[in-house]
This record gives C-alpha cells, structure tokens and sequence, in this order.
C-alpha cells in the first residue's frame, strides 16, 4: 500500500523493521493513531493526530478494518494474513492445497476455520483469529452448500 504523503502526528522512539509488525504493534497500543514511513526497514507507529506535509514521507491512519474475503466453493471466506486460528477439528488430515483445505471444511459441520502452518493447512474449530507472524487463517462466512447444518 503506498499510505499518504504527510507524516502523521508524533512518533515514539520505538522502532519496527516491517510496516505489518508496526501496524500490529498500533492495533494493540490503545494512544496509536497510526504508522510512520521513515525508511525500508524504518517504521514508527504515532499518537498524534496532525498531519506534517513532508516531501517522501509516507502515513498510514488506523481506522476501520478491511478483510479481504473470497468466494470459493459457494462460500464466502475472509482471509488474514499474519493470524491463526484455534482447536483442531478432530480426524481431520493435514492438507497439501489451500482449495481442498477449504472444500473440506465447507463439509464438516465441526469446522468453523481453515489455518496454514508449516506448509500445510488445517481445519480448525475456531472462528476468532489470533495473532501469528507468519501465519494465515481463512474464516469461513455464508455458505450455500447444503450440509443440513451450517
């Protein structure tokens, strides 16, 4: 994303090498307001709530959430990236493909989540993510297969 060309508000002295962990850190920080470009491997998270118009500099303003979602397998599901989901749904393999991962669980009426780890993905009961650098979870929405019970 390529954020606004201002800075925004004052930035703390704690620094984060990627704009994700400097987001992650703000959403967690109850005074953040947003994220500081200072350089490729420089970002600040602020508390302020003025912008600074300086040349090259870039701003990211905390606000509402967007998640991505999908359609796959007449069912909606809303990805994020750099979370994971909870319990394992029970005599479930591990999957090699995101796409059987997620047909499989359309079907189980114990899966609520698909989360990919290592490599593989798994069914999962949880429908909360959590963080997890690294990680991705898929959350199952509104779905028109017929299962009888979702």
């Amino acid at each position: 994303s390529s954020g606004i060309n201002a800075e925004y508000g004052s930035a703390p002295s704690v620094s984060f090498k990627t704009m994700k962990l400097a987001m992650n850190a703000c959403s967690k920080k109850k005074d953040c307001t947003g994220v500081n470009y200072i350089s490729d491997t420089k970002y600040k998270i602020t508390e302020g709530s003025k912008f600074i118009k300086k040349q090259g500099a870039k701003c990211w303003i905390l606000g509402g959430k967007h998640i991505p979602s999908f359609t796959y397998d007449s069912t909606i599901w809303y990805y994020y990236e750099d979370y994971k989901t909870a319990g394992e749904v029970p005599k479930t393999p591990a999957y090699t493909e995101r796409d059987t991962a997620l047909s499989a669980c359309v079907r189980n009426p114990l899966c609520k989540s698909v989360h990919f780890k290592g490599g593989k993905w798994y069914q999962r009961k949880g429908s909360s993510p959590a963080d997890a650098i690294g990680q991705k979870a898929w959350l199952l929405g509104k779905t028109k297969f017929e299962t009888g019970i979702k």
